[in-house]
Parts: structure tokens; sequence; C-alpha cells
């Protein structure tokens, strides 16, 4: 059975939730939020997939890195004003090096586990500030 696109309301609904966020983000001076708990992705991009970590940027660029196990869904599901972006290397690894120069990226404490973070340290790119209670 094939999947439904994100139908618009839904999508709206999405986007007043990633712009309630960028207005917090602002508030903190936080550049890129980084979402990561899947029911949290689901609930800002429509994304029901278990591997995604969503970068929420003040400026409106917002992209939704996942594997290729997920393409197909992706393309199906995803409000379509987050950019897709099918990750070669693994989800963490391949945000922070995309988000090189970011002065300041806060990500979701509750829902990093040690060894995620672990791989964020050892990949090259701007540090993670913990945040609690933006989601």
């Amino acid at each position: 059975m094939a999947r439904q696109p994100v139908a618009a309301s839904h999508s709206t609904n999405c986007a007043e939730r990633r712009d309630a966020l960028r207005l917090r983000m602002l508030d903190a001076g936080a550049a890129v939020f980084l979402v990561t708990s899947p029911a949290n992705v689901r609930y800002l991009t429509g994304f029901t997939g278990s591997a995604g970590v969503l970068a929420l940027s003040v400026d409106g660029h917002d992209r939704l890195f996942t594997n290729f196990l997920y393409q197909t869904q992706v393309t199906d599901e995803l409000d379509p004003a987050v950019e897709a972006v099918i990750a070669s290397q693994p989800l963490l690894v391949e945000a922070r090096s995309a988000l090189a120069g970011e002065p300041r990226v806060a990500f979701e404490s509750a829902h990093l586990s040690v060894a995620e973070w672990e791989i964020w340290r050892a990949a090259e790119g701007p540090e993670l500030e913990a945040v609690t209670g933006w989601t």
C-alpha cells in the first residue's frame, strides 16, 4: 500500500510548531536546534521514520537527516518546507558536518544518549548546548 503525502493542514501545523520553536531559539541565542526524539521529529515535520535528526534553523533552512532506508518514506511524509538529507555517514556525523560554522547548536538533552554525544564530539563542527523543555 502506497503512503499518502502529508496533508496540507498537517504541513501547516508542523510549520507553526517549528515557527514557535524559532521564537524560543531567538530568545536563547541559538542558531540551530537539533531534534533527535522520533516523536518530536514527527510532531515538527510529519516524518514517522525511526531514523531522523532534525536541524531546525532560526533562519528557516530546516533539514531532516535520515538514511537511505527511509528515502521513499521521507519523500512521502516530510513537510515540503523541510529539506531531506539522505546521509552517507551516521546521522549525527552528517548533521555536525552540515552545521559547521553555526555559532550555537542547542539540542534536546533528554533525548541524546551518551553514545550519540560521543559521536557528535568526535566529528568536526560546532559544539552542542543542552536545553530542556523546548519540545
